[in-house]
């Protein structure tokens, strides 16, 4: 007999053919009826905004190696041929045989649709950008340099353990560097060492690029796509040559304020990992950036008429251009001349390419070999979640002001016996509360300064405070205070001189809020506060701090012209100071160089940005996070679409998230925190519960579990895979969808459980 657990609003008997125990859920539904859902679902399923069904044709390699090229070094997994002296390298995956090459052939043949400059660019293990000087517009030129650009170039290759090192001196610009490739264990590596670069008097380095043609496809020649780790995770699928044409270059960790003003918002890549697919669940590459991503740019080129191959890769940046004003006017406003970076920033690179073979090539198995690195590189990565425990995360507003024309009036939203009250509550329905308390300190949310040494008094008193973090910082609950080191706003209390970071051109380093300016501070002083703040929130019964703006905001600093801080100066400095190990730490988006000293992860995107480029929105981030950290997806009560983004979270794996006040967020419109539209408990009691039932009943089949496959079968339905045997199908659309002989019906999951 087959075990049927139905958990639906209509009961029926589904008939399976294996001894399976099944739950199900439908989500109840706020889309469109009819021909107004049908003509939706038409075009939104195949958007980029979804998951794409697969062409799963055969590819087979179509790269040989050369006659040029030598065997240089080999592991179990891999073997590397390399072509003296430039350096081109051939990669066989021992495991399925496949070949793949940073040229297309020998140096010496000449490439079809190539022209000579961009024959020596493929043929070249490593490209360089340089600065020169119009002494006609006062203005800085990019140049590109390849091996094969100057007569003048010298080559000294010579063979290492497993591998190879090439010192090159670029003719042209007088600029020297030496790379160094090598295969160990299943990884190939390749590195440019910081101290081994050069430079003479007229030229200076701006940038880097090794192997920008390895993985590279004729347009549409095959099936496949590039992964850029844009939000939740992005495909951009080959196409036919032109249709696609922009070149796309998106920084890791977003761009460095502290030298380069932005105006527009840009795509978030919190990993710095991309990878490329020869052939889906067949064969690919994942590559890992482990020193200089701070630096580092992922490129991405689509076939074009002129160039007819997609190819990607990472450009490594030594140097920026800014402008250096000659007044406090030119350098608020960012005006000025156009001069470069002095000196070169403290980028030392080197990558790690993870080769995929079968069923693990694919994103998912992109996330999990960068899951399988992460915990080589350290063991305690993450905190393994309870295995059949679903928490949620709830966060509460204490107090937050309202700008007045002389004084701001303190709004109280949720006070420290408030707070008990709702958890109290809902305690009842959820069997393990995160708790994340913002605004609990001296001044509320926007105006608390970074010194977290007392109480918010409107919030109530000190021993109600502490009972709170008491109360729920056992069992399976936690309570985080809330804290940000980075930002304080102008209403908070710092030190301009002492805090407060400053850009490369002199101006203070500020943000503008919805009614406020927000000034960004030195990492130094960052890590001051923090080490502060842990140190007196400890004595307060404190275990846990949920960290703001320092998991994903990352800038130099100049406030010290003679110390100035780069951006992988800043990492060690944040890293350093979570390691102290005394206090816990749960971190909002944050980036790869965090993951390592984060409990939880909070707010993990489920979108990407959405660019035209893209064809796919996929799982990335929270795939690499499954089975190995808390994982929080966005609030509940900020879908647009309940039923959709409820069921999205049930796809993705994601926790649900919830964020809450005691009083009406009416009371918000005219404050830093106007965006929060509804947060009211007493609106969202019900709903919060409805929302954590649906997402529970399905994450408490395979919650702590790994993602082993995901696939779509059809627009709109996904069927993922974990380890623990179970297989989740979420039915995005607005028709029953029949998988076999188990019907999933419209907007719902469900679940299909191995029987013990």
């Amino acid at each position: 007999m087959k075990k049927i657990l139905l958990l639906a609003v209509l009961l029926s008997v589904v008939l399976v053919p294996a001894s399976l125990l099944l739950a199900e859920r439908r989500i109840p539904s706020d889309t469109l009826d009819g021909d107004a859902s049908a003509i939706l679902e038409a075009t939104r399923f195949t958007s980029n905004q979804y998951t794409q069904t697969d062409d799963e044709t055969v590819v087979d390699s179509s790269l040989t190696i050369p006659g040029t090229f030598s065997l240089v070094g080999e592991t179990d997994a891999l073997q590397l041929f390399a072509e003296s002296p430039n350096g081109a390298i051939r990669v066989v995956n021992k495991e399925d045989g496949y070949v793949y090459g940073s040229s297309f052939d020998a140096a010496n043949v000449p490439i079809p649709y190539f022209n000579t400059t961009w024959e020596g660019i493929v043929n070249s293990a490593a490209v360089i950008e340089y600065y020169s000087y119009n002494d006609t517009n006062g203005a800085y030129i990019v140049n590109e340099e390849s091996f094969y650009t100057s007569p003048l170039t010298t080559m000294d290759y010579r063979t290492i353990d497993d591998g190879y090192e090439l010192a090159v001196f670029y003719g042209e610009s007088s600029i020297g560097l030496t790379i160094r490739v090598y295969v160990e264990g299943i990884y190939l590596h390749v590195e440019v060492p910081a101290e081994s670069i050069t430079e003479g008097d007229a030229f200076k380095l701006r940038s880097v690029k090794c192997f920008p043609f390895l993985g590279s496809v004729f347009g549409d020649s095959i099936p496949g796509y590039v992964f850029v780790p844009d939000g939740s995770g992005a495909l951009i699928r080959y196409k036919p040559i032109d249709a696609v044409t922009e070149i796309y270059e998106f920084n890791y960790y977003g761009s460095d304020t502290g030298i380069l003003r932005t105006g527009v918002d840009e795509a978030m890549l919190n990993f710095p990992v991309y990878g490329m697919i020869h052939g889906v669940r067949q064969h690919g590459f994942v590559q890992i950036i482990e020193n200089g991503d701070a630096f580092a740019t992922l490129v991405v080129s689509p076939a074009k008429n002129n160039l007819k191959y997609y190819y990607s890769y990472n450009k490594f940046v030594y140097r920026n251009t800014y402008r250096s004003p000659s007044s406090k006017a030119d350098a608020a406003s960012g005006a000025g001349q156009q001069v470069i970076e002095a000196g070169r920033n403290s980028c030392d690179v080197a990558v790690v390419y993870a080769f995929l073979a079968g069923d693990d090539a694919d994103y998912v198995g992109m996330a999990n070999g960068y899951q399988d690195y992460l915990v080589g590189q350290n063991a305690d990565f993450g905190r393994a979640p309870a295995v059949g425990v679903v928490p949620a995360l709830i966060e509460l507003i204490g107090a937050e002001p309202s700008p007045g024309f002389l004084f701001d009036e303190m709004r109280v939203m949720t006070s420290y016996a408030g707070a008990g009250r709702i958890l109290s509550e809902l305690a009842t329905t959820i069997p393990a509360l995160t708790v994340v308390y913002k605004g609990w300190s001296d001044g509320g949310y926007s105006a608390g300064g970074v010194d977290y040494d007392r109480r918010e008094a409107a919030l109530g008193t000190q021993a109600e405070l502490l009972e709170l973090i008491e109360t729920y910082n056992q069992g399976p609950n936690a309570l985080l205070l809330f804290t940000d080191f980075l930002r304080v706003s102008d209403a908070g209390s710092y030190s301009v001189y002492r805090d407060v970071s400053q850009r490369i051109d002199t101006s203070l380093h500020t943000a503008f809020g919805i009614e406020r300016t927000w000034y960004y501070l030195s990492p130094t002083r960052s890590v001051m506060y923090l080490d502060r703040a842990v140190d007196t929130l400890l004595g307060w019964g404190a275990t846990e701090l949920a960290l703001g703006s320092i998991g994903y905001l990352l800038y130099s600093d100049y406030r010290d012209t003679a110390d100035a801080v780069d951006r992988a100066e800043a990492i060690a400095l944040y890293r350093t100071a979570l390691a102290d190990g005394s206090m816990d730490f749960s971190v909002y988006r944050a980036n790869a160089y965090l993951l390592a000293y984060a409990n939880r992860y909070l707010s993990v995107p489920t979108t990407s940005s959405g660019y035209a480029i893209y064809t796919d929105t996929v799982p990335f981030a929270a795939i690499l996070l499954a089975g190995v950290m808390e994982a929080y997806g966005p609030y509940a009560n900020f879908f647009a679409n309940r039923t959709e983004e409820t069921l999205r979270s049930i796809d993705y794996g994601l926790l649900p998230s919830f964020i809450l006040t005691e009083a009406s967020a009416y009371l918000l419109n005219d404050t830093e925190l106007a965006s929060l539209y509804s947060s009211s408990y007493d609106t969202w009691r019900e709903a919060v519960g409805d929302i954590y039932g649906s997402v529970a009943s399905a994450l408490s089949t395979f919650y702590g579990s790994r993602v082993v496959s995901r696939r779509v079968p059809a627009p709109g339905i996904v069927m993922t895979s974990y380890d623990n045997g179970v297989t989740v199908y979420v039915n995005y659309t607005g028709s029953d969808y029949l998988a076999g002989l188990l019907t999933i019906p419209a907007q719902s999951f469900e679940a299909v459980i191995p029987d013990a």
